[in-house]
């Protein structure tokens, strides 16, 4: 059997490394789009499809001064004859050049639709209509000429240039945009007449630096407008080519209508955007202050208007508004432009320098070109004037020539002429040669002799170049009178803005569950309901009723986990009364085990540095910290005030002020009390444990801690009311209780309890003039393992005037801390008010 062969016929085999071969073909593609599509050229700051479009509508004599054309045509000529692209692409090109708030300047003057600073589309090719602007003729002037160097197309059939004979520094006048391969271009438009005389400087000092070129070009000037921020950033972009600034919005306060006003975006933001961002703020009542926002830009101008409340703080919504929209952004200037034929980072200097180096060269050609043609011309009136006086002589041996060839070369031996010189003769028109034309020719001969002096000078002399240059600059200058539209500021400011500040200040009500729900409700909506039963979940409770609160105070919060929490209540969310409302979770990090143990909305109170917290565990530890030592700053996830076993949790805490003498009064489930000078309570750090409380029995635990004021005890005022499993109820007065010390167990309260087995349920602190409030549901129980597990709060209610064995309900609302939550069911005759015996509740309860 034959063996196979493979046989590759007219094909070349590469043996080479893949990846290299990749990287290699990557390394040719990475080039071509750096030269040939991304990044602007440093000498006339075009790449090369503007480059192209500009060159094919100056064939079609499509100058400012001629009529449009469809925009179509342009097009396929770009891409027929120099770019084989798509047509998108280079109408996209042809479209941005036009567009008054991306160049300083346009390129392109464009009849129809050429897209909107709103982001809009421009119309279709078919529709608009364009032409050169004037200020593309001092860039194409002259290319006729051939002043720079040309190139075939891409097949060969057509010549392009490589560069436009610019006499104005494009790249700086309207800056670039570009992304290539490992390159990338940002540079700012600048202002015209700045960067005209700067050239014009450089023209006139052989040597100068970016300080002497920044007293002449200020910084960018945007088509936009705009505050320019950061004369740093400016300089160091002059400098190293690289810089940041910031560009702002221009704001307008106008208090007295009740209105801002913009009329100034930054550049390259897109005004639609930003508007429908602001208005999204608006909806979401993110800036209070905020009613609307209109958008009146017309043909006269663009103009943002915001409507605002009366009295409110317009610099801190503008401040707001610069921090989170567009209002205000960074712009990172990155000054890579092609040079010598590869990119490169250039500073000022080096484009202004290279510039004024291809103002030279130009003119330096154009020089030659001109010198070239005018001496050729000089030749030939020399010769006319020559034979003006043999013009028979002249005529004879043109007759007797066989032919024009034949003329020429017999003239060529006569006179003494050139080959170009004896072609003018024979191809002159005999009245030429009247009295009046050789007066003219003579008068010519002179004026020849001037220009070509003139010319030659140019050539020798770079000085009197740059003299000439100076001047056509000038003329330019008066054709482009632009005034600078961005306002340059030294320093980045700060907007840094809380919140708070847009708020204006509204007093809400303040309902809180012990299942962790959370609401604002308008205080008229409040109002619109007799009772005080706020709306909750079955299972769940109210802490308390609901509070009137400020929207600029905060909720400070400590949980049974040895938490705590800080919500700022402008971001509470606002609801109808009876809504149920949104968890805690929203605002912090509670988790579900978590309950509160205490609350405040009043920072004067948590922040105030002389008071201390006592705090007491189930598990019978206790601890004093400084109220200094909590953060009241503290973000979403809380900050640990305590540090707990796994099987302990926080019974209860009090505030109390450091100069004043406390005691400390604990009590168990089993019926015991400790009564103890809060002295013998050591101040720790916010990570301690604390020290021993109180002795406990085995599953014994702590169910409340009381701390109050010596002098109010040995007046006599505060009592405890106690409450029993088994139905006992007790008033005892405070100075009553036996003295002992921390870490003891303590003395019975009921002496029952230790033979019946009962259990203490609730202890409270009252006096003559407090009443309580008892929550009740029809006939339904829950059971839940704290026996503290709703605390009585500074804005609910206590106990009632009461007589003996009799409480009177004041209202039908009613919250207990009993180890066990029972809904009790209590009937009302006509809404008014019924004494019950305090056994009789108890038995419900029980």
């Amino acid at each position: 059997m034959k063996s196979k062969k493979l046989i590759i016929e007219n094909e070349k085999i590469i043996i080479k490394n893949l990846d290299k071969l990749i990287g290699q073909k990557f390394g040719d593609y990475s080039k071509y789009i750096i030269q040939e599509r991304a990044l602007p050229d440093l000498r006339d700051g075009l790449k090369p499809v503007q480059r192209r479009i500009l060159f094919a509508m100056n064939q079609l004599k499509l100058n400012y001064d001629s009529s449009y054309k469809k925009s179509a045509r342009i097009v396929g000529d770009v891409i027929g004859k120099y770019h084989p692209h798509g047509d998108t692409s280079v109408y996209e090109a042809l479209v941005r050049m036009s567009q008054r708030w991306k160049s300083s300047i346009p390129l392109i003057d464009m009849h129809g639709n050429n897209g909107s600073i709103d982001g809009d589309s421009a119309a279709a090719m078919r529709y608009t209509e364009a032409k050169l602007s004037k200020f593309s003729f001092f860039l194409l002037e002259n290319i006729e000429k051939m002043l720079t160097p040309f190139t075939t197309n891409f097949d060969d059939s057509e010549f392009e240039p490589i560069i436009l004979p610019a006499q104005i520094p494009n790249i700086l006048i309207n800056g670039a945009i570009g992304i290539a391969s490992g390159y990338s271009t940002n540079i700012p438009p600048h202002n015209f007449l700045e960067v005209v005389n700067a050239l014009i400087y450089a023209l006139k000092n052989e040597n100068f630096s970016v300080s002497d070129l920044r007293k002449i070009i200020k910084g960018p000037d945007f088509p936009t407008g705009g505050i320019i921020e950061s004369k740093l950033g400016i300089k160091e972009a002059y400098h190293t080519g690289k810089g940041k600034i910031v560009i702002k919005a221009n704001v307008i306060s106008d208090s007295k209508n009740n209105q801002i006003i913009i009329d100034e975006i930054p550049f390259e933001v897109n005004k639609s955007d930003l508007v429908r961002k602001i208005d999204e703020f608006i909806l979401q009542n993110k800036i209070p202050g905020l009613l609307s926002i209109r958008d009146d830009t017309d043909r006269n101008g663009l103009q943002i208007t915001l409507f605002t409340r009366k009295n409110v703080n317009h610099d801190a919504i503008i401040n707001f508004l610069f921090k989170n929209t567009d209002l205000r952004k960074n712009y990172y200037i990155n000054m890579i432009v092609i040079k010598d034929k590869k990119p490169q980072l250039v500073t000022l200097v080096n484009i202004i320098d290279d510039f004024k180096d291809f103002q030279f060269l130009i003119y330096k050609n154009l020089f030659k070109y001109e010198l070239d043609k005018y001496e050729k011309r000089l030749s030939v009136i020399k010769a006319l004037i020559k034979i003006s006086s043999e013009i028979d002589e002249v005529i004879k041996i043109i007759k007797n020539s066989l032919n024009k060839q034949q003329a020429k070369i017999n003239l060529i031996k006569k006179y003494k002429f050139s080959e170009y010189q004896a072609e003018a003769v024979v191809n002159l028109r005999l009245y030429r040669l009247t009295a009046t034309d050789i007066d003219k020719l003579i008068d010519e001969h002179q004026t020849l002799l001037n220009l070509i002096n003139h010319y030659q000078k140019g050539l020798k002399n770079k000085k009197y170049l740059a003299t000439i240059i100076i001047e056509n600059l000038n003329k330019i200058k008066e054709q482009f009178k632009t005034p600078r539209k961005s306002i340059i500021k030294d320093k980045i400011e700060d907007v840094s803005i809380s919140e708070k500040e847009l708020l204006i200040e509204e007093s809400f009500y303040l309902c809180l569950t012990r299942n962790g729900y959370i609401k604002l409700v308008d205080l008229k909506a409040k109002e619109n309901f007799e009772d005080d039963n706020f709306a909750f979940l079955n299972g769940d409770i109210p802490l308390g009723k609901a509070i009137k609160v400020s929207n600029l105070n905060n909720l400070f919060i400590f949980t049974s986990k040895g938490k705590f929490y800080k919500i700022p209540i402008y971001k509470i969310g606002k609801f109808k009364y009876k809504d149920i409302g949104d968890h805690l979770s929203k605002y912090i990090s509670i988790n579900g085990r978590e309950t509160i143990i205490s609350l405040t909305v009043n920072k004067n109170e948590i922040s105030n540095l002389n008071l201390k917290i006592i705090i007491a565990t189930k598990n019978g530890m206790i601890k004093q910290t400084k109220i200094s030592n909590l953060n009241l700053n503290i973000s979403k996830g809380g900050q640990k005030f305590i540090k707990l076993e796994e099987s302990d949790y926080v019974a209860s805490i009090n505030f109390i002020e450091s100069n004043k003498n406390y005691e400390v009064i604990t009590f168990t489930e089993k019926g015991y009390y400790l009564k103890y000078n809060s002295n013998n309570v050591p101040t720790t750090s916010l990570n301690s444990s604390g020290v021993k409380n109180i002795k406990l029995l085995p599953s014994d635990y702590v169910i409340n801690v009381f701390l109050i004021l010596e002098k109010e005890i040995n007046e006599g005022k505060s009592k405890f009311l106690i409450f029993t499993k088994e139905g006992k109820g007790k008033r005892i007065r405070v100075k009553d209780l036996k003295e002992g010390k921390r870490n003891l167990r303590g003395n019975l309260i009921l002496k029952e309890i230790k033979s019946y087995q009962d259990k203490l349920i609730g202890v409270y602190q009252t006096d003559l003039d407090q009443k309580i409030n008892i929550l009740y549901k029809d006939n339904e129980m829950e059971y839940f393992d704290r026996p503290n597990e709703i605390i009585l709060s500074d804005f609910m209610s206590g106990f009632s005037k009461f007589s003996s064995k009799k409480i009177k309900l004041i209202q039908n609302d009613i919250y207990v801390n009993f180890k066990k939550f029972f809904q009790v069911n209590v009937i009302k005759k006509d809404n008014k008010s019924e004494e019950l015996d305090i056994e009789e509740i108890l038995k419900i309860i029980i």
